[in-house]
């Protein structure tokens, strides 16, 4: 069902220019097609060139799925420390630095140039760079890797939160990507999943006692979901406090998972 939906243009807006920005879409006569106060996000049914729009467009905000806005829960709390485990283009983290002021956020890939592209995304949104590095999140961090080493034990005593939106299938976003299907195998997901036990557990010597860990995957498998909820419950000293499927496909969003952890030792 989800493949025969028309997937949505999302945008999410920085609090301060929402109002700004349905101003400009109105005075332009854009049709705005569904508003979400809540998460400060408008969704488009057509392509729109947002720099024509706006100038620079990441003043106002970022391109970003609504299901993707949804799953950052309320118990990051401002002015704390977040590792951002695999962050990519830093949507997720931009999302954060917005919505939770002054925290601390520490953002890690293991692809160099997207790593560069995260830093210049946080520069023409204004926003403060990150502590970014390069890491592979599959290979523990020992002392011998000195400078990523320094990098997350330098006056820091353990991460106050753990963002990990691990690599994965992807089938939640097939509606928007469909070509990906034809590529598809069971195998792919075996190999995903053990990728996904590895991060997390790599990362989960980092994170305070008390602290949360938030899992999350755009795939629709329970490999990859329900079946890591579990290892990382009997595994790895982690209570789960919340799990659930954003399922976007009604309203034109992609599908996400996600678990909310806290490490209870």
């Amino acid at each position: 069902l989800s493949h025969t939906k028309q997937t949505k243009i999302w945008f999410r807006f920085k609090k301060n220019k929402f109002k700004e920005a349905i101003q400009i879409l109105n005075q332009k006569s854009i049709e705005i097609d569904s508003i979400l106060e809540d998460y400060y996000t408008l969704g488009f049914i057509k392509n729109l060139d947002f720099e024509k729009i706006f100038g620079n467009y990441h003043i106002f905000g970022e391109v970003q799925d609504l299901s993707s806005v949804k799953s950052i829960p309320a118990q990051f709390k401002p002015g704390e420390k977040l590792w951002d485990v695999c962050a990519g283009a830093g949507g997720k983290s931009l999302l954060i630095a917005d919505r939770y002021n002054d925290t601390q956020i520490y953002a890690s890939d293991i692809r160099s140039n997207i790593i560069e592209n995260l830093k210049k995304r946080f520069q023409l949104a204004q926003i403060q760079i990150p502590i970014v590095f390069e890491h592979d999140g599959e290979k523990i961090i020992h002392k011998s890797s000195t400078s990523i080493h320094q990098i997350i034990q330098s006056k820091n005593d353990g991460f106050n939160s753990i963002l990990a939106d691990v690599p994965c299938s992807g089938s939640g976003t097939w509606s928007r990507n469909p070509e990906f299907m034809a590529s598809f195998s069971s195998e792919k997901i075996i190999k995903y999943s053990e990728k996904q036990k590895q991060i997390v557990l790599n990362a989960l010597p980092h994170l305070k006692k008390g602290g949360h860990l938030l899992y999350i995957t755009c795939s629709v498998y329970n490999k990859e979901n329900e079946y890591q909820v579990k290892f990382l419950i009997e595994n790895s000293g982690l209570e789960l406090i919340e799990k659930n499927y954003l399922e976007g496909f009604e309203i034109g969003a992609d599908t996400l998972f996600f678990a909310l952890f806290q490490k209870l030792k």
